[in-house]
């Protein structure tokens, strides 16, 4: 379990300090452009704050044995401020799922498990290389609009949308931990879903109710 948690804590930082690093951007003077690494946050107390309590969520479910997903959505700017009320522009731009099984999944038997350095690496690949950070690093989000991250046990991506819209790709089985007699163990599969970048919001809908 503490390999899971390796893995939630490292997309959690880089998705939370993704969206405080697009979030101090938007409100920087001049026309000076930052990059948008992760190497540092703009409001470090404040998103470490973030991290933790994710953190903390996630850890729930892991104890239940419940699955983690972790959503980084689309919101109104000015909903920013009522905490997990939803708004009306929450539009899943991606979704990243962790579920952890006590013996070996079925459908990765006969095909080789990835070891967890490998999936370390494949994971901060796509983390590095997804449409939305690459769309959130260009500047392309519509004035008005808020990224935000939760951690649920659903993995449902946009329940409105069609299948076409939306591209996944599921890594391979990774053996966590293995018993004392080396078999059985625990294993992870991790699966990240999103949203093609051509069906990504081109404007802010119409405001919530209670902001209008």
């Amino acid at each position: 379990m503490d390999l899971a948690k390796e893995f939630i804590g490292e997309v959690l930082n880089e998705r939370i300090c993704l969206a405080s690093n697009f979030s101090s951007n938007l409100f920087s003077s001049g026309n000076e452009k930052k990059n948008l690494t992760t190497s540092s946050c703009p409001t470090a107390i404040s998103t470490n704050k973030q991290q933790e309590l994710a953190m903390i969520e996630a850890n729930k479910y892991l104890e239940n044995s419940m699955s983690v997903s972790i959503h980084v959505l689309l919101g109104h700017s000015e909903c920013k401020e009522v905490g997990d009320k939803m708004c009306s522009a929450m539009q899943d731009t991606e979704v990243w799922t962790f579920k952890l099984h006590h013996q070996r999944p079925p459908d990765s038997i006969g095909r080789p498990p990835m070891l967890p350095l490998f999936l370390k690496q494949a994971l901060r690949s796509q983390l590095h290389f997804s449409p939305l950070r690459s769309w959130l690093t260009a500047k392309t989000l519509p004035n008005g609009l808020f990224p935000v991250v939760r951690v649920l046990a659903s993995d449902h991506l946009l329940l409105n949308s069609i299948s076409s819209q939306v591209q996944s790709h599921k890594f391979p089985a990774c053996c966590c931990s293995t018993t004392a007699s080396g078999g059985g163990g625990i294993w992870l599969e991790l699966c990240v879903q999103w949203l093609k970048r051509e069906y990504f919001l081109s404007k802010a809908p119409i405001l919530c109710p209670s902001i209008e």
